[in-house]
């Protein structure tokens, strides 16, 4: 019994080590909620701990709060929980007692760490003490055991048998993600533990080269648009910085978001507006006021961001900042950097296949994975007049969009590639000259109208190329390609865009702000 009753003044003494750190201090609001969950918990009163009552009484809403128009509890307490795990990874690191917050709940849980370091010398292991509700006691439970013992077992393999990067427990793989040097290409998962290898065979290394922010791997829907669901599954959050190693060169950067926090559908609601960051490239601004739900547009919508003519600093790293500029933290899902020439970013290569394509000339397509609307099919017959027949084996159909992801500056060349593979005497469909008819729209404005392909290519299974110059991305960076039927439905089998823009002389690296 004497254990127990030491328990309240203990968990106050971890509350105020929380509430006297600089990262709670600069926010009143914080501290409140805090104070208010914890002291409520500690009471015994954790059944109190209701949105209603959390927003009335420890956020000073009226009585006649509303919880589905209001997301004040939901957004604080999102907020009070990254701030209390970058507590813990920074100041509060070597604290005996933690406040974790579970996700999808208000009441906050005092767990019991180990000693700082394991027995493999390595990294602090948690500890199997949780603190219940109110009147129950300490539990040490046989699954916290043998976590544990699983832990130092893995430690000890993974040192002994050099096992895969992908296969070690994650709390070891801080001495084995990027190596040392400087590489000319980086793939980095924000917020991840693991490394990925994608259906191009890229490896995506697990997160590496920050400071600051906090890991986030919420679970949550697929994001639509997304050429590959992984590269959303975690995200770095808070103001943070990347100092990445580079060769000299130039390189293209991209810059993967979805917005899973905001928005209609997502756990604290919201909308434009909501959620605005700066971001920063060797102290020159990328992005002002970035606001993902716009520039997607939409919650859970891939939204990337590319910028050329990115170089190392003069200390050989590219420095890039994610500042908050407007109420709520910063994020990413993940980093790729890649070389490309001066003035100019890579071609873009898409197949309307469900797998990559590698054409007659040994270059790499894409997958389409980034229509919104259609229909994706394989097709089987040989196509004439072509000397990339690969890129003719599927086809997406129907009423559908593209929003290709470039550098918001650039003249761009969009080619185009169209069979007519349903109508004609050699094809399912019967029909000929005016079975199909579609528009084809850039950014809003016609590219080809009244298409028939059947009569363009001279016939059925007939390559069909067309060629666009001088094309502009809209204010948001995106090629926005749109296929509207007329008579019977739209069909595109590739689609390809090349940067035009004059090549820049090569020149030295910003200096870092």
């Amino acid at each position: 019994m004497r254990e127990v009753e030491t328990i309240p003044d203990e968990r106050r003494a971890s509350l105020q080590a929380v509430l006297q750190s600089d990262l709670f201090e600069r926010s009143q609001n914080l501290q409140r909620l805090l104070t208010y969950l914890c002291e409520k918990t500690i009471a015994g009163e954790s059944s109190e701990l209701k949105e209603y009552t959390i927003a009335v009484e420890a956020l000073g809403r009226s009585e006649s709060f509303d919880q589905k128009k209001d997301s004040i509890v939901r957004v604080e307490v999102h907020r009070l929980r990254k701030r209390l795990h970058q507590f813990y990874e920074g100041p509060g690191r070597g604290s005996t007692l933690q406040i974790e917050i579970p996700e999808g709940k208000y009441i906050p849980q005092f767990i019991r760490t180990a000693p700082p370091t394991s027995a493999v010398g390595r990294v602090p292991l948690p500890a199997v003490l949780v603190e219940p509700s109110a009147g129950t006691g300490r539990i040490w439970t046989a699954v916290g055991v043998v976590a544990i013992v699983a832990a130092l077992t893995g430690a000890v393999m993974w040192q002994r048998s050099g096992d895969p990067v992908e296969d070690r427990p994650a709390a070891l793989m801080a001495d084995a993600r990027l190596p040392a040097g400087a590489p000319s290409e980086v793939r980095i998962l924000a917020g991840r533990d693991k490394s990925y290898i994608d259906m191009l065979g890229n490896v995506w290394q697990a997160d590496a080269h920050f400071s600051g922010g906090w890991q986030n791997t919420t679970a949550h829907p697929p994001i639509r648009n997304a050429q590959d669901q992984e590269l959303f599954k975690g995200q770095r959050e808070g103001e943070f910085q990347y100092d990445i190693p580079l060769d000299p060169g130039h390189y293209e950067l991209r810059l993967y978001f979805a917005e899973t926090l905001f928005g209609e559908g997502n756990p604290a609601g919201g909308g434009e507006s909501t959620r605005l960051f700066d971001v920063y490239a060797n102290g020159r601004q990328l992005e002002s006021l970035l606001d993902v739900l716009t520039d997607a547009p939409g919650p859970r919508v891939a939204d990337i961001k590319v910028y050329k003519d990115i170089q190392p600093a003069e200390d050989g790293r590219l420095h890039l900042e994610f500042k908050a500029a407007k109420h709520h933290d910063p994020f990413v899902n993940a980093i790729e950097i890649r070389r490309a020439p001066p003035g100019r970013i890579r071609p873009i290569r898409i197949a309307a296949q469900a797998t990559p394509v590698r054409d007659s000339e040994g270059r790499p397509w894409m997958p389409d994975l980034m229509a919104e609307g259609g229909n994706l099919v394989p097709r089987h017959h040989a196509v004439q007049g072509t000397v990339l027949p690969e890129l003719y084996k599927g086809e997406r159909f129907g009423n559908f969009r593209y929003a290709i992801p470039v550098a918001a500056e650039g003249d761009y060349k969009l080619t185009l590639y169209f069979q007519e593979a349903w109508f004609g005497p050699s094809n399912n469909g019967s029909g000929g000259d005016g079975s199909r008819l579609f528009n084809v729209y850039l950014n809003h404005q016609v590219l080809l109208k009244n298409l028939d392909i059947f009569r363009a290519a001279g016939g059925e299974r007939k390559a069909y190329v067309k060629s666009f110059h001088g094309l502009r991305a809209n204010p948001r960076g995106k090629l926005v390609i749109e296929f509207e039927p007329q008579v019977n439905y739209a069909c595109i089998s590739a689609m390809e865009i090349e940067d035009e823009s004059p090549v820049a002389a090569p020149g030295r690296a910003e200096r870092r702000r």
